[in-house]
């Protein structure tokens, strides 16, 4: 199984189904189950935006949650990589094409979904669907980039999933 570490509360926000694209400067062909790492990695400006922003705040509030109260240094969820979609300046032509790579313009997106990324042009965006969290952290080092996540982590993943579906 893939994951990609995600500070936070970018990585909450994935797993809650409320972030449903990833934009990053590089895309990947891969498509499927992906596990969604929460880094260890905190941030005074991190933290700060989580305040200020009216949409994160606010999300992260309907759920009980704060910055210092989020997870960190494991897997907390699974999502599915669904599309990849290179994101284009509003209202510009869009350019060549890229194999099985849609065209995202930002101003389609809702005004909280443009909060949770970075839509600057020539970036992409990786379309989430059917974001599940783990009812608890599942300690694991992340890396950079994609990674494969180790059998054993995958295993619990799973069966996390399952104990909280019932």
């Amino acid at each position: 199984m893939l994951a990609v570490s995600l500070m936070q509360p970018w990585a909450t926000l994935v797993v809650l189904g409320l972030k449903t694209n990833e934009t990053r400067a590089w895309l990947i062909h891969q498509r499927g189950a992906l596990a969604i790492h929460a880094s260890k990695r905190t941030s005074r400006k991190v933290r700060e935006l989580c305040t200020a922003d009216e949409h994160i705040s606010a999300a992260l509030a309907a759920y009980g949650l704060s910055y210092d109260t989020l997870p960190r240094g494991g897997v907390i969820g699974l999502t599915q990589l669904r599309s990849m979609s290179r994101i284009l300046a509003p209202g510009a032509p869009a350019g060549a094409p890229l194999a099985n790579v849609l065209n995202l313009d930002p101003s389609t997106l809702t005004a909280q979904e443009r909060a949770f990324g970075d839509y600057a042009p020539g970036r992409f965006a990786w379309g989430l669907e059917h974001a599940q969290a783990l009812p608890e952290l599942l300690g694991c080092a992340g890396q950079q980039r994609i990674w494969t996540l180790p059998d054993i982590i995958r295993d619990q993943v799973y069966a996390g999933l399952a104990l909280a579906a019932r």
